[in-house]
This record gives C-alpha cells, sequence and structure tokens, in this order.
C-alpha cells in the first residue's frame, strides 16, 4: 500500500481566507515523521519531516508560498532506489513564488522519482504538476478558483469517490458560522461509500479495505490518517494560521505552528480541534 494523502484547496472562495489548505496524512504507523519545524532559512519554510527519507509533504514559508504533496496511486510497489518525492518539496520551499515552483519543476527529470502529484500557490495564483515515472517533462497547470480536492491522482480522477464527498463536506463548512473550526471538522470524516462506488482497480488489497481507504479519515490496523494540516491565510494575503494535528483529527487536537514561521515557540491544544 502507498502512502495516500488527501489535500484540499479553497482557492479564492471565501473573503476572510483568500486561500485555506487543509490536508491529512495517511502513512503506515511505523513510518516516523516529527511535527513541523524550521526547514530552511531564507525564506523560513516551516513543515513536518519524514524521518525515513528527511523529506516533507507539505509545508509552507515565510514569503507566503505553499507546497502539498500526494503520492501517485500505482499497484506497483514504490522504487526504493528512487529520489525521495520530499526533497521535492523541500526545494520548492525554498522558492519565492509559484512560477519560480514551476521553473524548478521543469528542471526535473520525472522518471528520477517515483510518480507523485504537488499542488502549490500564493494567493490568487495556484498550480498543480503531475510527476509520472514514464516520462522526464512534469505536467504544469493552472488552477481555477474553487474548492479542489487533490487525492493520490489528477484533480478530479474517478478512482477517488472521496473527492465528491471532500468538496461535499467543504462547502458545508464554508456555510458555518465559524469557518476555521468547520473546516478542521472536514479533515475527520469517516464516511465511506458503497462498495458498488468503489471503481475496479489491479490493486492486490480487498474491497473492504480499498473501501476503508476512500475514508478521508483512515483507520485500519498498522494504516491510517497519521496527521492533518491546516494552512489559512488571512484578508491581507499572508498566512494567519498554521495548524498541525500529530495524529487522526478526530482524536488529536490541533497545535497552532504559525509563530514557527516568524521564530518564536508554538502553541498547544486549539479549542477550534475536530473531535
Amino acid at each position: 500500500m502507498r502512502a495516500m494523502c488527501t489535500i484540499v484547496v479553497l482557492h479564492d472562495v471565501l473573503p476572510e481566507h483568500p486561500l485555506a489548505i487543509v490536508a491529512n496524512r495517511d502513512e503506515w504507523h511505523a513510518r516516523a515523521s516529527s511535527a513541523p519545524r524550521v526547514l530552511h532559512e531564507h525564506p523560513r519554510a516551516i513543515g513536518g519531516v519524514d524521518l525515513v527519507s528527511g523529506g516533507t509533504w507539505m509545508g509552507a514559508n515565510a514569503l507566503g508560498l505553499f507546497v502539498g504533496l500526494t503520492n501517485q496511486r500505482g499497484a506497483e510497489a514504490p522504487d526504493r532506489t528512487r529520489r525521495s518525492r520530499g526533497d521535492v518539496v523541500l526545494r520548492a520551499l525554498a522558492l519565492r513564488d509559484p512560477s519560480e515552483v514551476a521553473s524548478f519543476l521543469r528542471t526535473i527529470d520525472a522518471r528520477a522519482y517515483n510518480a507523485f502529484n504537488l499542488i502549490f500557490g500564493v494567493p490568487g495564483d495556484v498550480r498543480v504538476a503531475y510527476a509520472r515515472d514514464d516520462r522526464a517533462a512534469i505536467d504544469i497547470e493552472p488552477v481555477a478558483p474553487g474548492v479542489i480536492v487533490l487525492p493520490n491522482d489528477r484533480l478530479g480522477s474517478p478512482e477517488f469517490p472521496k473527492i465528491a464527498r471532500a468538496e461535499a463536506r467543504t462547502r458545508d463548512a464554508m456555510c458555518a458560522s465559524q469557518i476555521e473550526p468547520a473546516l478542521l471538522r472536514v479533515l475527520a470524516d469517516h464516511d465511506r461509500p458503497d462498495d458498488a462506488a468503489i471503481p475496479e482497480t489491479t490493486s492486490r488489497f480487498p474491497r473492504e479495505v480499498l473501501r476503508e481507504l476512500q475514508a478521508l479519515c483512515i483507520h485500519l490496523p498498522e494504516y491510517g490518517t497519521v496527521s492533518s494540516t491546516a494552512i489559512l491565510y488571512g484578508a491581507d494575503r499572508h498566512i494567519a494560521r498554521y495548524l498541525f494535528a500529530p495524529g487522526p483529527p478526530c482524536r488529536v487536537a490541533f497545535d497552532d505552528v504559525t509563530s514557527l514561521l516568524v521564530g518564536a515557540e508554538p502553541r498547544s491544544n486549539l479549542d477550534s480541534s475536530a473531535e
């Protein structure tokens, strides 16, 4: 089973938050990782760290650039001899804006990595990139304003019924009187589609496991949602809140780590955590 993730981006749909990102990281429980820390300076960037590969899956920098990665779903196990996909995120976070990230991605040979999807941007400019291990070039596309859900595949992939569920839950959250806690609750959703809605795949896993993987918050004995991240931009188009839950968001409170972007200590156990 490959690492799965779901990234929801609200791009120019909330007046008070011109950009908001909420995301779950799904991984083997045994794979060690850390909470967000300072990844590098100039610009200062923060994000969680995969302690196995040394890269990161999601982060942001002090200039307001966010970068998030999902592994591309596939029937075969990843090739461990290839470079870490998390290193792409780490290197992108050292850049100033989406145009610089796009230029950087054009220098990469995608065949050096297992396949991945990358979403990145600032308020008013969000882009998505698709790297596949059978061709050198990485496809980069602009993302139109709206509610965007990036699974372990392209935007809008029919292989992931959870996309429609995430979109619906997010649109419901947009109507809430308090947007932030409502968005965090989206990440704690356990609903799974009916078995008939699970697309046929070449996966070696039984259909019941595939059905469990279509929940936004996944709970399996050895695998599941291991952390959650929320990045909310303010009306001034700067990052106002960077939140992190070091466990499944249905059980674990979010910590406010925004202060890491300016060199202060993070605050723990927010009242707005999803329970």
